[in-house]
């Protein structure tokens, strides 16, 4: 082989090296790239799960974005406390036509349906057939426990019977109709409150502060016009204030109120109000459970619940079948 012959094949091995350590260092920097990609960390993870959550069934395009974020911050909590203030009204109200024991259990099968409506039809959330089966159950239960509480619990003692105002039918009604419109008004307060905290980004904290001093605001403004009709005179709330024991109990009832009103709309920020709506008839059902501890264990008969036979037993399967549609409405 000549001398020309071994500087051409060196040139060619040496054009090759080359190419070599071109093709090569694309891969080089996508390697180390690679490295410096974020990985699913365990925070990661429960954020996604998180965002998975609360945005579960809803369309891609939201329907009531623009108008949420055309609202001023200022003004957004006005609207559940607002909602809030016509709810306690008629709340309260209905108990002087309807027993509270069936009452209680009326709202709550109410409000958990029309908020799995308004799920449906103002959000546009895809709501599966099994959380509608869930609904339907849990419906049933809790109207179960209601109806069995006011022909047995409620009713069972004769001397309470006699003593007792059996209300008309036309008192039945404006009762009825007075826990329809309640539960309507919760459902709009929930609705809007979900509404601002996952589309508006108000935090939960603000909202619920900020409505409770709208709250206040309105509570004042409508009770001292109209205190009077009632009996009763703001002068006198003032003095009453005065005692120790009702300053101990307003306080108290003040941080018990401020503790679940943080769970309830911590709770509606990470899920939704039906979410909400749905467990929070796991409610009645502790505090059944603690009517029959307290019973027995103070041994006061005027406080707590006594076990009844067999109408204990089928307050018990109603709750069963209960718990079993928030079990279905949670695999759904």
């Amino acid at each position: 082989m000549s001398l020309e012959d071994d500087q051409m094949l060196e040139e060619r091995e040496g054009e090759t090296d080359e190419s070599t350590e071109c093709r090569s260092e694309p891969q080089r920097f996508r390697s180390e790239e690679d490295k410096h990609q974020p990985t699913d960390t365990p925070s990661t993870l429960k954020k996604k799960e998180l965002q998975g959550a609360i945005y579960h069934g809803l369309p891609e395009v939201s329907r009531t974005e623009h108008i949420v974020n055309s609202i001023p911050w200022y003004i957004k909590p006005l609207v559940p406390a607002l909602f809030n203030l016509l709810n306690s009204v008629m709340r309260w109200a209905s108990l002087v036509f309807v027993a509270a024991s069936a009452a209680e259990k009326l709202i709550s099968g109410m409000e958990l349906v029309l908020s799995v409506l308004a799920a449906r039809c103002v959000r546009g959330r895809r709501v599966a057939w099994v959380r509608w089966a869930g609904v339907a159950i849990v419906t049933i239960g809790t109207c179960s426990v209601g109806l069995i509480h006011t022909l047995y619990v409620s009713n069972g003692n004769d001397a309470d019977m006699e003593t007792e105002k059996v209300n008309s039918s036309r008192d039945q009604v404006i009762g009825i109709v007075l826990i329809f419109g309640q539960s309507v008004m919760s459902v709009i307060q929930d609705l809007s409150e979900e509404l601002f905290m996952q589309e508006g980004g108000v935090p939960p904290a603000l909202l619920m502060g900020m409505e409770g001093l709208y709250g206040l605001i309105f509570g004042l403004v409508f009770y001292i016009p109209i205190a009077p009709f009632l009996g009763e005179q703001p002068s006198d709330v003032a003095n009453d204030l005065k005692n120790g024991k009702m300053i101990g109990l307003s306080l108290g009832w003040t941080v018990l109120v401020t503790i679940t009103g943080i769970f309830n709309i911590a709770s509606t920020g990470v899920t939704s109000s039906m979410t909400r709506n749905a467990w929070k008839n796991v409610r009645t059902c502790v505090i059944w459970a603690a009517a029959l501890i307290i019973f027995y264990a103070v041994g006061n008969p005027e406080l707590g619940e006594e076990w009844m036979i067999p109408e204990s037993f089928y307050i018990l399967i109603s709750f069963i079948v209960m718990l079993a549609g928030i079990y279905m409405y949670g695999k759904g």
